[in-house]
């Protein structure tokens, strides 16, 4: 992890863009995960959203 020294309200939005596109990346990964999963086993888990 580099230190980079930026303005806090720049280093805040930085942080939260860069949250942004990783819990937008992960979603997307679990949903891929998900959907494969679900294919498998036709939805046979306890807690599937059908």
């Amino acid at each position: 992890m580099d230190q980079i020294h930026l303005p806090p309200e720049l280093y805040d939005d930085l942080q939260s863009f860069r949250l942004k596109a990783w819990s937008g990346r992960l979603r997307r990964l679990i949903g891929l995960l998900w959907a494969g999963r679900k294919r498998q086993n036709k939805g046979s888990g306890p807690n599937d959203p059908a």
